[in-house]
């Protein structure tokens, strides 16, 4: 059975509504509704077969524009998807490593994860105005290789190893290299520049002695003191 609205413009009314049909009601996205329902701005269905009476949706209808404002407009993203959403929105270019460091700091809320990747709260998204602080992700959230961080630190590949073997960095991520096939998950340990910036400063390590030691030598990083190991923190 349906009733129309007393409004001439209104939509058609049911006595239930199933979950595709009240976001078509509210006009809400599925993540819309997702959100709303988290929060308790739709409450759970309160008719047989877990759908909502139709009295209710017709409360929640006249809310309809305060209910799509709380959801917000952005789904939750991945980092990709969230550095090209930020720098469109915001003028400046986002690496998708800088949302990853925002999400590091807490800045911006892990919400969840696809496949084991983290998504991003869409809500902080939409309204995001740290111009500074993405600059800042940009540069110490940036992801380097084995060679790229050893580079950095001006040591040879195989001084860099002592300091991983021993715990003194870990990875962040881990990336694919030129030889990995996509069938293959990513192989390539990734370190966060922030990292190495910090390993520049630490006073228990002599660089200028590290770097002196010639080819061939073994270097005076192995002998060092092993650290904590953990897992890398994540993609």
């Amino acid at each position: 059975m349906t009733t129309t609205s007393d409004t001439p413009a209104g939509p058609v009314f049911r006595s239930r509504y199933g979950p595709q049909q009240l976001r078509d009601l509210l006009g809400l996205a599925e993540f819309q509704h997702e959100r709303a329902m988290q929060t308790g701005i739709i409450p759970r269905p309160d008719a047989a077969g877990a759908k909502w009476s139709g009295k209710v949706a017709l409360q929640l209808y006249a809310d309809r524009v305060g209910i799509r404002r709380h959801a917000g407009s952005v789904p939750d993203l991945g980092a990709e998807r969230a550095a090209d959403l930020l720098t469109a929105r915001l003028g400046v270019q986002v690496e998708p490593h800088a949302v990853h460091e925002l999400g590091r700091q807490g800045r911006i809320l892990i919400v969840g994860y696809y496949k084991d990747h983290p998504l991003y709260c869409g809500r902080t998204l939409e309204t995001w105005q740290g111009i500074d602080e993405i600059e800042q992700a940009n540069t110490v959230g940036e992801r380097l290789t084995a060679d790229r961080a050893a580079n950095r630190l001006g040591i040879r590949k195989s001084d860099f190893a002592h300091l991983v073997r021993l715990g003194w960095i870990k990875p962040v991520a881990w990336g694919r290299g030129p030889y990995t096939a996509k069938s293959y998950s990513p192989d390539v340990p990734l370190y966060r520049a922030g990292d190495i910036t910090d390993l520049l400063q630490d006073p228990a390590i002599d660089w200028d002695a590290a770097r002196a030691v010639p080819a061939g030598k073994r270097s005076t990083l192995a002998a060092l003191p092993a650290r904590n190991t953990d897992t890398p923190e994540g993609n």
